[in-house]
């Protein structure tokens, strides 16, 4: 992979993410902004990291970009967080509209049915009231045990011939590894509801992006496993609160373990053999053929989701 192309699509829009959420954490004018602004941080490197590797959606836009709208309106509609941060009530409400918004605006090919949209809202609800408690939690093992299904997720996508995608959730693993740091050395780091409900959105969303554009090249528990590995996070709970070490490693080692199964899972079932045979030596990382076309601003015919 061209080391231009990772600094581009990959690290830089996760240097400014971090930047954002380090900036509103040190500065104490910007202390209010705390709840929500991890939140603000993974939307930015979402559609940083989009932009970079395809630049401006035009008409007709393609469903799979859908997803960067979803996110701007729900990182709009988590923000009222900033004025009752500890309130589950508020957060339930808002929750409601963070699902619903997927659900009515994403078109994704062979998942758009009322069903499918169902279980998205169920799901993106359900997960990011669960996972309140962990959102709460101070230091550097949650954004850690999400970095971990994340990365999972891009790789899944890689496999599945899907490279734009992989590499735009390749950022957001990116700014969760920055942000594993930030969280060893300020100790009161936490990502907060609205972040991780904006996490929780990401891997939906994208999940149901790679299934729906995936052309069989394993079997769709893959998936299901890559969706629920941030629920991995619940296993803590089990732990009182004066046992953090043992917590937070039973907290990563769970989300690490569904994670493993996924990719388990789709390496057992095999690869995108179909499109290798039909489009010839294409290389996913740098999505370019063999003829050399540029990268930036570019994408194969097969990338035209």
């Amino acid at each position: 992979m061209n080391p231009q192309e990772i600094l581009l699509v990959v690290v830089l829009p996760a240097l400014i993410g971090i930047g954002i959420t380090v900036t509103a954490w040190i500065m104490p004018l910007t202390q209010p902004l705390r709840p929500w602004i991890t939140g603000l941080s993974f939307f930015v490197g979402f559609v940083l990291s989009m932009y970079f590797i395809s630049g401006f959606p035009e008409s007709p836009v393609e469903a799979w970009k859908y997803v960067a709208l979803a996110l701007a309106i729900q990182v709009v509609l988590l923000s009222p967080c900033v004025i009752k941060p500890h309130s589950l009530r508020l957060f339930a409400l808002l929750t409601v509209g963070v699902a619903i918004v997927p659900a009515l605006l994403l078109k994704i090919p062979d998942v758009n049915t009322l069903p499918w949209r169902l279980v998205l809202f169920a799901f993106i609800f359900i997960c990011s009231l669960l996972l309140t408690k962990p959102a709460r939690h101070t230091g550097f093992s949650v954004p850690l045990a999400l970095w971990i299904p994340t990365t999972g997720l891009s790789f899944l996508l890689i496999v599945s011939g899907f490279a734009m995608a992989a590499m735009i959730i390749g950022a957001i693993a990116a700014l969760l590894g920055g942000l594993t740091v930030f969280g060893l050395i300020q100790r009161r780091y936490r990502i907060g509801d609205a972040g991780m409900s904006l996490v929780v959105a990401i891997i939906a969303m994208m999940t149901l992006v790679g299934y729906g554009y995936d052309y069989d090249s394993f079997s769709y528990w893959a998936w299901i496993v890559i969706a629920i590995a941030p629920l991995g996070l619940l296993a803590a709970n089990l732990f009182p609160n004066d046992q953090p070490f043992r917590a937070a490693l039973v907290r990563l080692s769970t989300v690490a373990l569904l994670t493993i199964m996924a990719i388990v899972i789709a390496m057992s079932t095999g690869g995108s053999t179909e499109l290798e045979e039909e489009y010839g030596d294409l290389d996913l990382y740098t999505l370019s053929n063999d003829a050399g076309k540029p990268f930036f601003g570019y994408a194969p015919e097969i990338y035209q989701r």
